[in-house]
């Protein structure tokens, strides 16, 4: 990065602006590169008395047993508090080995640097402006890295990963987003909004956002001068140095190029999440309201936390809401902190208790709010029955949003043969209902109903920009999706991009039973004449979802197969059908490793089962969703629905990738009912579907 960004950046530079996370010998080793050219140039900012290099960095304050009181009360408390912290990085900074010795002299050229007033480097610090008391960095995290070069005619912002750490040398890449003000008018404002948000900092005038910015201790800057004696950079070779550690890294530790190769090729992979983000942020598209329509494991998560952390980094929002499934709240919150460090805080919303009030009343920069779908319609009133101004700088983001539904189908049969056991009621379906929430977003493999257009019409009103409608059938969907008013990535862009895995299509043929017959006759006759047309069709369809006949079918396959169904989850459509599935596999194929999976079984079963101590799981529904077990490669259907969002959902289990194994490829297990004089019946549409999705080849 050093080789082919960096260095040729720098030469081209005048001045460098650069915020640059916690003070560190990482931080400031990685800030001090590049600067042969750049010192050498002149200074147009001289007549200003400002440097050509200006550097924040952010103090790693520890708790006391006695809070510590911003400057604005006790000014010199602050200053030593600051001072001691980085005074105490400084003694910690290491040179020992001989791969180190290159930036020990980086670190001279940072003290020349210093010395000479080319150099000026200020402190930040988080603090609450309420109670102007400084936050423990094991609290709050100064993490923000971005930096703005200029020639004295054309700029360049860059920020991202900005990766300051060894590792950096060693992966050889990062992932960084650069806007260019030659480009347009978009980069032009991604610029001027850095610009502004870098002099305030600068400035010390974003106390009001939780930011205090002192002026680097003197005490610490005699420090480095006498640790790294001031020599003049102009004599390091950066590049050179690139070179030499490439070819230490090929030639001594062997492999690591192939590494690179398949780093850069992960970054086309998941290209898309970029677009996402760009889709969702662009005023003339998204514009911070939209629906994340990506498949199982394309990284809807990390997606939403990328487009939160530029939210927020742009002054566009300051805090952001997150609904989960109940299920889903312990891998959200391993993700926050994974994948967006620069989280302040992440609070709950909790039964009985009042701890959201703080949250969107006072000022928390930053800070995550998550809130169990079980809660939503909580969330949901006191934001319509609250001052709206308490809600303008929040995002909220539905993950898992079909679960979304409307009260009329609740309780009722339709829900108990349609498996959404843990749709969410939402009073009334207002369009406008999540409005007071500045931003948006929605993230759901598959977001619509094909039998709830009012559902429909819901979703699209909170969550699709300008969207105004009644109802939202098939086609008004598809329109949608053309107009680039929702974001698409499916299953196929997923195989094809190699993020889900091929696989193969085993479709089972059975005869339902009489009495299945008789029963999906009486099915139809249980539609009173206020229903709709459709609802008849998924009763009788349910009959066969049940149908015993499935069993000796797959009994016989799975015969053939010398009882191998190791890494597998059957689906099946109730416990009755599961019991019966159970003793048949002890009975006749001698299958005990495996266990059921259904409503109120304890949640740890699928630690047990991701953990490899068992071979498979007889389920339901409850793990339709949202839950990451990639070794599992074999879903069988014993009961599937008519639509295909229960169908993705599930056969999703399956198609997740693995590192260790780049030649997986899955197994989905159907069954179908070929039904004289029906070719469009629900198993032959579904069977035709699977069959051309099985097709799909990966592009590389």
């Amino acid at each position: 990065m050093l080789e082919t960004f960096y260095v040729p950046m720098l030469e081209r530079s005048l001045t460098y602006d650069r915020v640059a996370g916690y003070f560190s010998s990482a931080v400031l080793s990685h800030a001090s590169a590049g600067f042969v050219k750049f010192c050498n140039s002149e200074n147009p900012r001289e007549k200003y008395e400002l440097p050509k290099f200006r550097l924040i960095v952010g103090a790693r304050l520890n708790p006391k047993d006695e809070q510590v009181v911003l400057w604005t009360e006790n000014p010199a408390l602050l200053e030593e508090e600051i001072e001691a912290s980085l005074l105490k990085s400084i003694e910690e900074f290491s040179f020992g080995d001989e791969i180190d010795s290159f930036e020990k002299r980086r670190f001279q050229g940072l003290s020349w640097m210093l010395d000479k007033g080319i150099l000026e480097i200020k402190v930040g610090a988080m603090y609450d402006p309420d109670t102007n008391e400084l936050i423990p960095h094991n609290e709050a995290e100064f993490h923000s890295k971005f930096g703005i070069v200029s020639d004295g005619e054309c700029k360049m912002y860059f920020g991202g990963s900005a990766n300051e750490t060894k590792r950096a040398w060693l992966d050889n890449y990062e992932t960084i987003d650069v806007s260019r003000s030659w480009v347009g008018e978009e980069s032009q404002q991604k610029i001027s909004t850095y610009e502004k948000k870098f002099e305030q900092l600068w400035g010390d005038k974003r106390r009001e956002k939780g930011l205090v910015i002192v002026d680097f201790p003197e005490a610490v800057k005699q420090n480095i001068l006498d640790k790294f004696q001031p020599m003049d950079p102009s004599d390091i070779d950066e590049v050179s140095e690139c070179k030499k550690r490439r070819l230490y890294i090929t030639g001594e530790i062997g492999g690591m190029s192939e590494d690179w190769s398949k780093s850069y090729e992960d970054l086309d992979k998941w290209i898309h999440q970029t677009h996402a983000k760009d889709w969702f942020l662009d005023e003339k598209r998204a514009d911070g309201i939209g629906i994340l329509e990506m498949a199982t494991g394309s990284g809807k998560t990390r997606t939403a936390l990328s487009i939160i952390r530029e939210a927020v980094d742009t002054q566009r929002i300051e805090k952001t809401v997150i609904c989960v499934p109940k299920t889903l709240e312990e891998q959200w919150m391993e993700e926050i902190y994974e994948h967006y460090s620069e989280v302040s805080s992440i609070s709950w919303w909790k039964s009985g208790r009042d701890d959201h009030v703080p949250f969107f009343r006072l000022p928390r920069r930053g800070s995550v709010l998550i809130v169990s779908h079980h809660f939503v319609p909580d969330l949901f009133a006191y934001a319509n029955s609250n001052d709206g101004n308490y809600f303008e700088d929040t995002m909220l983001i539905v993950d898992e949003m079909h679960r979304l539904g409307s009260a009329k189908y609740k309780n009722s049969k339709l829900i108990e043969i349609m498996g959404e056991e843990e749709m969410v009621s939402v009073s009334g379906l207002d369009p406008d209902r999540c409005h007071p929430f500045k931003m948006r977003m929605g993230l759901s493999a598959t977001p619509w109903s094909t039998y709830d257009e009012t559902r429909n019409s819901f979703l699209a009103g909170n969550f699709v920009n300008g969207w105004k409608g009644s109802s939202l059938d098939d086609s008004s969907i598809e329109k949608l999706r053309e107009e680039d008013r929702i974001f698409t990535f499916n299953l196929e862009d997923g195989i094809k991009k190699g993020i889900l895995c091929e696989f193969d299509y085993i479709p089972l043929e059975y005869t339902p039973s009489e009495e299945d017959f008789k029963k999906r006759k009486e099915a139809f006759k249980k539609v009173g004449p206020d229903m709709p047309e459709w609802f008849g069709r998924v009763l009788a369809a349910a009959v066969f979802k049940a149908s015993r006949e499935k069993i000796p079918v797959f009994s016989k396959w799975l015969h053939e197969q010398n009882n191998q169904l190791q890494r597998s989850i059957l689906f099946v459509e109730d416990t009755s059908f599961g019991r019966e599935l159970n003793e048949l596999l002890m009975r006749e194929h001698d299958l005990i490793q495996f266990r059921e999976f259904f409503q109120g079984e304890d949640i740890n079963t699928l630690e047990v089962f991701a953990a490899g101590q068992l071979d498979f799981l007889i389920a339901c529904d409850r793990i339709s969703e949202g839950i990451d077990i990639k070794t599992v490669d074999t879903i069988v259907l014993f009961s599937c629905d008519n639509v295909r969002l229960q169908t993705i959902q599930r056969i999703g289990r399956a198609l997740r990738t693995l590192s260790s194994n780049q030649k997986k490829r899955a197994r989905v297990i159907d069954f179908y009912f070929e039904e004289e004089g029906k070719e469009e019946s629900s198993d032959m549409e579904r069977k035709e579907w699977l069959e051309g999705l099985s097709k799909i080849r990966r592009m590389r």
